[in-house]
C-alpha cells in the first residue's frame, strides 16, 4: 500500500497543483467577466458595479491562489531561486496597477511616489517573487490600513541596497506583532489580539516567503506620520 502519510513536501506539491487547478478556470472567468465589462459600457448602474464587483473579486481569488502558490513552496522547502538584474520602477509600478481595482473597492487612495518614475535603480532579485512580496504589502495596506488616510508607495538606493516601502494610516501593530506577523505561528496567533488584523489569508507571511524567494527581507517600521509601515529590502545589482 502506498504511503499516503502527509509530509511537509507532498503537501507542498498538492497545494501546488490545486493552486494550478484553481487558477485556469478563474483565469477565464475574470477574462470573461472582464469582456462583458467592455462590451456592456451603456449598461445601467447596477450592472455595471456588479461587473466591477465581480472583477475585483476575481482579482482577490487569485491573489489567494497566488499565495497558496508560496505556502507550497515554503512547504517544500522555501529557497532563494535564481535572479539577475532587474529594473526596481517598473516593477514598483506594476504591482501598484495591479492593486489598483483593490484600492478603488476599498475606497482607499493610492499614491505611488512620483520620484520613482526617474529612479535608475536595477536590482538583483527573482522579479516575480519580489513582485509578489510587494503584492502582498499593498493588498495588506488597502485591506486593513483604512481609507482615512492613503496608502503610500515609495523607493530608495542607499549604501548597495534598494528599499521599497508601503505605508498605511491604520492602527499600528502591537509592539509584540511587529516581527511575529510575518512568520506563520505569528499569522495564526496574531488573529484574536489587539492590533492583529494585518495578514488575513496569510499575507505578510506570503510576502516574507516571496522576499526571501527573491533574496531580500521585509520588515515592519513605524512611519513619522503614524500607521504602519513595510519595507522590501533587496541588493542593488
Amino acid at each position: 500500500m502506498a504511503d499516503d502519510r502527509l509530509k511537509p513536501e507532498l503537501i507542498g506539491d498538492l497545494l501546488g497543483l490545486i493552486a494550478h487547478d484553481l487558477r485556469n478556470p478563474l483565469s477565464a472567468l475574470h477574462s470573461n467577466v472582464s469582456f462583458l465589462d467592455s462590451v456592456f459600457a451603456d449598461a445601467d448602474e447596477d450592472a455595471r458595479e456588479a461587473l466591477a464587483d465581480s472583477i475585483v473579486s476575481c482579482d482577490g481569488l487569485l491573489h489567494i491562489i497566488a499565495n497558496l502558490d508560496l505556502l507550497a513552496h515554503a512547504l517544500r522547502g522555501a529557497h532563494r531561486l535564481s535572479s539577475g538584474p532587474v529594473p526596481l520602477a517598473p516593477l514598483v509600478a506594476d504591482a501598484a496597477a495591479r492593486v489598483v481595482g483593490a484600492a478603488k473597492s476599498h475606497a482607499v487612495e493610492l499614491v505611488v511616489d512620483p520620484a520613482l518614475e526617474s529612479l535608475p535603480t536595477r536590482v538583483q532579485t527573482h522579479r516575480d517573487m519580489l513582485g509578489r512580496a510587494l503584492g502582498n504589502l499593498l493588498h495588506n495596506a488597502i485591506q486593513h490600513g483604512g481609507s482615512a488616510a492613503p496608502v503610500r508607495v515609495s523607493a530608495r538606493e542607499q549604501d548597495g541596497r534598494a528599499y521599497v516601502r508601503v505605508v498605511d494610516g491604520g492602527t499600528p501593530l502591537a509592539a509584540e506583532l511587529r516581527e511575529s506577523c510575518f512568520s506563520a505561528v505569528g499569522q495564526l496567533s496574531c488573529k484574536g489580539m489587539g492590533g492583529g488584523c494585518y495578514g488575513r489569508v496569510i499575507g505578510l507571511f506570503s510576502a516574507r516567503v516571496a522576499a526571501a524567494a527573491a533574496g531580500a527581507t521585509v520588515a515592519w517600521f513605524q512611519p513619522d506620520s503614524g500607521g504602519n509601515g513595510f519595507e522590501l529590502s533587496v541588493s542593488v545589482a
